[in-house]
């Protein structure tokens, strides 16, 4: 892993730290929504699934890995935190801002007692009913795929963000009910465009440093996490990012040292996985195999064994004979 520093900014280069999430162990990762935020820490939050704006830092958390389906940014003003982003030790003290997004695999390690901070987490469908927002204007931001995962401001900076936060949280909870979706996605936009450019001394290093190939290899990655579960053809990859399979393949070795078919089939073997040994889900292999948009069992069987070395049935029947040791 290559680490780099500008200034307050330590940079993990993302290809290799995206690409090392998918070695973890399925039975230690949850796939997670902002739902599943809301009802571990019991928030009374019912206005949305997509949207959520947590007030405080709860010391109650998650004990396990989570795959996010969501963004989330926050600032933190008060105590310290220890969070596992994509396998990497992030600390973070007063006056830090941190983010991480779907697919980045995420872990609370410790949370001081009084840590206090404001936290957004948002879906990236949240905002795309309006027709410009963040992702649709700029190619990059602080939200990238690329970009740090925690920035230290300064603490005029830190100020400055607080009043916006607490500026956007109070116009949230002043918005009438029949007007709320539309006007939250609006505020949410603006405090996103807000902090970019309070953010953006820090993060123009990232941007001028971005080739054209690690461009490619970003959007490569982000569109494996988007779309493995529904497309495995390679095809369907380099059409979207208008290249061919030959350039698409050269890059993504040359950068990441796997071929985009290594990449896409260990992102499904770990899904595959996940699925089969997870206690919350009850799905049987062919349920399995069609949510991962396979044709019919016997293919998905086959694609497994090739890929993990056994058969979905005995992997499954391994992950219940070691809890029944337990």
């Amino acid at each position: 892993m290559i680490i780099t520093y500008y200034g307050n900014v330590r940079r993990y280069i993302v290809n290799k730290a995206l690409i090392s999430k998918i070695m973890k162990k399925s039975s230690d990762i949850k796939n997670y929504s902002i739902q599943n935020i809301i009802n571990f820490r019991n928030l009374k939050w019912n206005k949305s699934d997509e949207f959520l704006i947590i007030e405080d830092v709860p010391l109650e958390h998650e004990i396990f890995h989570i795959n996010p389906n969501y963004y989330s940014f926050g600032l933190i003003t008060d105590g310290e935190l220890k969070f596992e982003i994509d396998s990497e030790t992030i600390q973070l003290f007063p006056n830090s801002i941190f983010v991480y997004r779907p697919g980045q695999l995420f872990k609370i390690l410790d949370i001081l007692p009084k840590s206090k901070g404001i936290i957004i987490l948002f879906t990236k469908k949240f905002l795309d009913y309006l027709h410009e927002n963040m992702f649709t204007v700029k190619e990059f931001s602080f939200l990238s795929y690329g970009m740090p995962s925690f920035i230290d401001v300064s603490k005029k900076e830190a100020k400055e963000l607080k009043i916006l936060f607490v500026d956007i949280l109070k116009l949230l909870n002043n918005i009438s009910e029949n007007t709320w979706r539309l006007s939250a996605r609006n505020l949410l936009s603006v405090l996103i465009y807000e902090t970019d450019y309070q953010l953006e001394h820090y993060t123009k290093h990232f941007v001028q440093k971005t080739n054209k190939n690690n461009k490619l290899v970003n959007h490569f990655l982000s569109l494996v996490i988007q779309d493995f579960r529904k497309e495995r053809k390679l095809d369907y990859y380099a059409n979207t990012l208008f290249v061919s399979q030959n350039y698409l393949n050269a890059i993504v070795k040359k950068i990441t040292g796997k071929s985009p078919r290594t990449v896409l089939d260990e992102m499904v073997i770990r899904e595959a996985k996940f699925l089969l040994s997870s206690s919350q889900n009850t799905n049987t292999i062919a349920e399995i195999s069609f949510l991962l948009s396979f044709p019919d069992p016997y293919t998905f069987s086959k694609y497994f064994k090739n890929n993990a070395g056994i058969s979905p049935s005995e992997f499954r029947k391994n992950i219940i004979e070691k809890i029944d040791i337990k």
